[in-house]
Order: C-alpha cells, then sequence, then structure tokens
C-alpha cells in the first residue's frame, strides 16, 4: 500500500507541474500585454540593454577646405581705368593691346602712409591688385589670364599700400569698421548693419603664392618695401623719423636712419635689392625743393636737382638702380596750373650742364628728341608712373590744347629707340 501511494503522489505531482506550466504560459503574455497598456514596461525600458544587429548609417559627407591656389601669370600687363569708367582694363604689353579685365574696381585716392585705393601692378607688371567696387575686398588679378584670386574676406579694404620687389607679397590698409563710422554722410539710425567677425584692420600682408596672411598691429605709417622682408615705416610722433621693421622677426630698428626728413619729404622710391632710394627732401619747408640720390640708409647723396617749393618732385628708380626718372615744374599752363615735365638721370654718367637754349639744333637721347643736352635732362610733357625694364617706362602723359584745356592719358615709352606707344588717351 505504501509504494501504491508513492506512485500515485509522483504521477499527481507531474501532472500539477504540467498544469502550472500551462497556465503560465497562458498568463504571461496576458501580463505582458496588460503592462504594456499601463504604459509600465516602457518606463523599465531604459535601464534595459538590448543587444541586436547593428545597423549600418551612411557616411556623413566631409566639406572639402578649399585648398589655396596661387595666382599664376607670365606675361606683363599694365592696368588701366579712371575715376568715371572704373571698369578695369589691361594693357598687354605684349602684344600691345587693351583687354576687358571684367571688373569693376574701387578708386581714386590715397593718404600718404596708408596707400591707394587705385589698382597697382606688380613690379615685375604680371599682377594687378585691385580694390572691388562692391564688397571692398582685395582681388589680384593675372595680367595674362585675367583670372581673378580673392586676397582678403570681409570687405573693409581701404588702401592698396605696396607690392614687395620680387611681387610675391601685397601689403595693404583695412580700414576698422566700427559703431562710430557713418555710412553715407548720416547715421544709420533705420538701418541694420551687420559686421564681420572676420574682417582685420590695420595693414595687412598677403602672400599670393602660400596665402599667409599676416597683421602687421604695431605699424601705422609704411613707406614701402626695403628689399623683400623689411618695411620703411616711420614714427608717428612729430620727429618724421623712419624705422626699419623686419617682417620675420616683428621688429623694429629705430638706430639705422637717425635723421629726420622735414615737412614734405614723404616722396621716396627704393630699388628693388634695397640698397638705393631716392627722395624729396626740403631743406626749409614751404621754400625749396630737392631730388636726392643715395645708397640706403645714407641721407646725404648725389642732389639729383633742386628747385623752389614743389618744383621738382616723384623721383622713380630704375630696377638695376642705376637710373632715375623724376618730375619737374617749368612755366605754367595757366594761372596756379604748372607744365610738368619728366626728366631723366643716368647716375653712370658725369653731371653735364643743362642747355635750354632756343636755338640748340635737335638732337637724339636714348631716342627721344627735345633739343636739349645734359644729365639730367627733360623729356618730355608727363610724370613718370613705372619703370617696364632698364629702358622702358609707364608715363602719364599730359596734353595742352589750343583752349589750353588739358587731357591726361598714358603712354610707353622706350628709352632706347624713342619710339612710344600711346596706352590710353
Amino acid at each position: 500500500m505504501t509504494k501504491h501511494s508513492d506512485k500515485s503522489q509522483t504521477q499527481s505531482g507531474t501532472i500539477s507541474v504540467f498544469i502550472a506550466f500551462l497556465i503560465g504560459a497562458i498568463i504571461a503574455p496576458l501580463s505582458i500585454y496588460y503592462l504594456q497598456k499601463s504604459q509600465f514596461i516602457p518606463a523599465l525600458l531604459p535601464t534595459i540593454t538590448v543587444i541586436s544587429k547593428p545597423t549600418v548609417q551612411p557616411a556623413t559627407p566631409t566639406k572639402e577646405i578649399p585648398v589655396w591656389k596661387a595666382p599664376t601669370s607670365n606675361k606683363q600687363g599694365y592696368p588701366i581705368y579712371s575715376a568715371t569708367d572704373k571698369n578695369l582694363k589691361i594693357f598687354d604689353l605684349g602684344t600691345k593691346t587693351l583687354k576687358d579685365a571684367g571688373a569693376l574696381i574701387n578708386c581714386c585716392g590715397g593718404e600718404l602712409g596708408l596707400g591707394n585705393s587705385d589698382p597697382l601692378v606688380s613690379p615685375d607688371l604680371r599682377f594687378t591688385a585691385y580694390i572691388d567696387g562692391d564688397a571692398h575686398d582685395l582681388w589680384v588679378l593675372s595680367n595674362e589670364t585675367l583670372v581673378k584670386t580673392k586676397i582678403s574676406t570681409g570687405g573693409n579694404v581701404t588702401y592698396i599700400t605696396a607690392w614687395s620687389p620680387d611681387s610675391s607679397k601685397i601689403l595693404y590698409y583695412s580700414q576698422k569698421d566700427s559703431l562710430a563710422s557713418i555710412k553715407n554722410a548720416m547715421a544709420p539710425w533705420d538701418t541694420v548693419e551687420k559686421f564681420s567677425p572676420q574682417s582685420l584692420s590695420g595693414f595687412v600682408l598677403k602672400d599670393i603664392k602660400t596665402s599667409q596672411t599676416t597683421a602687421l598691429t604695431p605699424l601705422d605709417y609704411v613707406i614701402g618695401f626695403v628689399g623683400n622682408g623689411t618695411l620703411l615705416a616711420k614714427t608717428g610722433d612729430a620727429s618724421e623719423r623712419l624705422v626699419t621693421f623686419d617682417i620675420g622677426k616683428f621688429s623694429a630698428d629705430y638706430s639705422l636712419i637717425t635723421e629726420s626728413f622735414g615737412f614734405g619729404s614723404m616722396q621716396f622710391s627704393l630699388s628693388q635689392d634695397g640698397k638705393k632710394w631716392a627722395f624729396h627732401y626740403s631743406a626749409n619747408p614751404t621754400d625749396d625743393a630737392n631730388i636726392v640720390f643715395a645708397s640706403f640708409p645714407q641721407k646725404m647723396g648725389v642732389t639729383v636737382d633742386s628747385g623752389t617749393w614743389a618744383e621738382v618732385q616723384w623721383p622713380v628708380i630704375s630696377k638695376d638702380g642705376s637710373k632715375l626718372l623724376y618730375q619737374k615744374a617749368d612755366g605754367v599752363i595757366e594761372p596756379g596750373v604748372p607744365q610738368n615735365y619728366v626728366w631723366y638721370y643716368d647716375s653712370s654718367k658725369d653731371f653735364e650742364d643743362y642747355d635750354d637754349s632756343a636755338d640748340v639744333a635737335p638732337i637724339t637721347f636714348n631716342g627721344l628728341t627735345d633739343g636739349k643736352t645734359g644729365n639730367p635732362r627733360m623729356l618730355g610733357l608727363g610724370k613718370p608712373l613705372q619703370w617696364v625694364d632698364d629702358n622702358k617706362v609707364i608715363i602719364e602723359t599730359t596734353k595742352v590744347a589750343s583752349d589750353n584745356a588739358i587731357t591726361r592719358g598714358v603712354e610707353l615709352w622706350d628709352l632706347g629707340t624713342g619710339e612710344r606707344t600711346i596706352i590710353s588717351e
């Protein structure tokens, strides 16, 4: 009886387990269903780690950083523009044709020590830097291909100061844009003005080969380059002392030029190798004027020409540093309007007395005929702008009509052959 009772209990237990399992299988899904409906399980889900097959997300496209592309040019040209027609044109010095650059520029004016808003051609005449007439950014144009390269961002470029002698760097001046500035001769009280946080102010140096940008914050007044790595600057005091500034070292040498120059002496021209300079010097301000040609940084040198106040000015040294062009007044076109001539000096030759007598027979000097002799000597009406090479020069010409009306143009003069090519009239 005992054995039979144990067997019955075992079978009864097995049936109970089976029934419990069956009931659990039915109740569990129903419980989960009602728990989900009650929002209980979703509240627990954030604490549960679920292992699932990873999904492949599409790759996020990366924004490519534009690579600086240095401007290129293998041909010489010269920029032509006017205050009324601000469409930039380039005169191809090889083919002697005028090409439309397709650029509207900002011009025409400047400030001593800061530069000019006018387009500025590079010393090798392969590039032209200009300020666009819309956003006032600085651009460099290839005089060969007319391809334009943007140099600055944020606008506010006011003046183009100078090119380095090797034509690889451009120095410009960017005016600080501020709340104190007045737009269109009146405060913009009824407008909203947006400022650019990227814009630089003051003097900025841009290397057009590497795209390196350097803010020259210590400088307030720049005359030009002395070689490719040094600038000639001026102190901000009344002494008119000149200082050389090393761009790489970011340091100024106050001891190199020991003398002051006086009022009206800020017309300088430096040779490309930085060894010679020519300048307009006044010993007695508003009285006399002198053109001095000397070794840099010496103040004493050869006095090429002298005259009354503002009678001689604007010296321009040739590329090899041996010749000089400058402007000299001789008479007047009408009261208050001087008649200015281009004069030429060759430092490799001895000084000769200039013969201005009317009965001198016309002779040819370097191909240009004016009936005069001497060193220095007069070449013709106009103002020297730039040497193309050691024999060719760009001249701003002056023509006087019978009614004394004055028209100005640009010409290419070949001092070797005497050929004169009209670039613009």
